[in-house]
């Protein structure tokens, strides 16, 4: 699955974010990577660094699941404010 060519395809938006899922998110993601702690479910993390979604692609950087992605994920429309603030690392997922 390729990112679209508006994205910059910095990745940002899949490193550190915990993404919480909604009933609709369940249908395309696999079991093994949902987390289940903490009461939420959402995608499980990477232990690197950058926290990163276990859906980023290390190698292409790529989102697998960019058609499907969840909701949480949906809300970073390329080139918004929530995308450029989490780029220059000013953006605060609680909001």
């Amino acid at each position: 699955m390729e990112t679209p060519s508006h994205c910059l395809a910095c990745n940002a938006c899949c490193k550190g974010l915990t993404v919480y899922l909604v009933p609709d998110d369940f249908l395309h993601i696999k079991q093994e990577w949902i987390d289940y702690t903490h009461g939420r479910p959402h995608l499980r993390q990477r232990h690197d660094h950058h926290r990163s979604c276990i859906a980023l692609n290390e190698t292409t950087g790529h989102c697998q699941i960019y058609e499907y992605r969840p909701l949480r994920c949906r809300a970073f429309r390329e080139d918004s404010e929530r995308c450029k603030a989490w780029r220059i690392g000013k953006y605060d997922p609680q909001d």
